[in-house]
């Protein structure tokens, strides 16, 4: 088949939903980066504690996000805790880590984090490139 044929096919696929794409990629990606890291700092006790940690998490996430078109903030706040649900092993650890993301918007080295969370994002979606950052801060 001819490249233009091929482009032509491609536009009748269905387009992957992306809320199935987000739950894929995310805790996929985020737990691969806490397995390398020092366990002691990946408890949500620990977590709860590292406002750059917390950034990184929360920057991943509104990348990816941002980078499949989910604009509406309640779906974006939905995904996002079913996400760290999955990542961090039930209700009981996700809640307080995505509410104190939430407070944190404000804070300088939350920030930092958010940037480098969401940098590493698009770095995979453009280029491919393996994120290390978070597991790099915690080791």
């Amino acid at each position: 088949m001819t490249n233009i044929l091929k482009k032509i096919a491609g536009l009748f696929r269905p387009k992957p939903d992306a809320t199935e794409v987000a739950l894929n990629i995310i805790p996929t990606a985020l737990q691969a980066q806490l397995v390398l890291a020092d366990s002691s700092k990946t408890t949500a006790a620990s977590l709860l504690k590292d406002n750059y940690a917390l950034g990184y998490i929360f920057g991943y996430h509104d990348a990816v996000l941002q980078g499949l078109k989910v604009d509406n903030q309640t779906t974006c706040l939905a995904i996002m805790g079913v996400s760290y649900d999955t990542i961090f092993g039930g209700v009981d650890n996700a809640a307080p880590l995505l509410r104190r993301s939430l407070d944190l918007q404000n804070d300088e080295i939350f920030r930092k984090g958010m940037m480098k969370g969401g940098r590493e994002a698009m770095a995979f979606f453009r280029e491919e490139k393996i994120p290390f950052g978070l597991s790099e801060w915690l080791s």
